[in-house]
């Protein structure tokens, strides 16, 4: 005999609803032509993910289904407390900044974090290292540096950034002899030397060379 009670239709009706939520946010995500969308979408789409997984979950077994719960609810509130510790920490840096002609980038996942410092205006390199020993700047990867103050000292400064993967340079007091010696030290460190040939024009062959 068939069940044709209202609990039963509720229940499927509930699953198709979660997986057509599912698909159609999973489908937002890979069509948006706005990239700021994209983490948004991204996270409600992980979240209509869990809350499928847990409805499942209580299905088989109750539980369970409340220990996973618990679990999943547990670590929401961790992440949340980090979130929000690391935009209080964001904040107090911005302040800290203020005084200075700096400007900063973040990444949003999982943890926001500033990746990118860009040194401008009259920056000294007492106040570049000043600044490096702010609190929030330790995993900077990208360096910019573009203003008439700063001096091959700044380079010895940014050598201390152990995540350094670029530097964009366009300072006439650093010398040429001083981006060498940087590149030479951290040769995994892509270096940019605004409008200087340091290496000389690329060689082309355009045969085998002759003897």
């Amino acid at each position: 005999m068939a069940d044709d009670s209202p609990e039963a239709k509720s229940s499927g009706g509930g699953g198709k609803a979660l997986r057509n939520a599912t698909i159609v946010v999973a489908l937002l995500v890979v069509l948006t032509p706005l990239r700021a969308l994209t983490l948004p979408i991204a996270i409600v789409l992980t979240l209509v993910g869990i809350a499928y997984i847990l409805r499942a979950t209580f299905r088989y077994n109750r539980i369970l289904g409340r220990g996973l719960f618990g679990l999943v609810a547990t670590a929401l509130c961790a992440y949340v407390a980090l979130i929000s510790r690391a935009e209080l920490q964001h904040q107090r840096l911005l302040t800290q900044l203020e005084s200075y002609d700096v400007s900063v980038r973040r990444n949003f996942f999982p943890i926001p974090y500033v990746h990118q410092l860009s040194i401008e205006g009259g920056v000294s390199d007492a106040d570049f290292g000043l600044i490096l020993g702010l609190d929030g700047l330790d995993r900077i990867s990208d360096l910019y540096l573009d203003n008439e103050v700063l001096t091959d000292a700044s380079l010895q400064i940014a050598s201390t950034m152990p995540n350094l993967k670029y530097v964009f340079i366009d300072c006439d007091k650093i010398t040429d002899d001083a981006i060498l010696r940087f590149e030479s030290r951290f040769p995994k460190c892509r270096v940019i030397p605004y409008q200087r040939n340091l290496h000389g024009p690329p060689t082309v062959f355009l045969s085998e060379p002759t003897g």
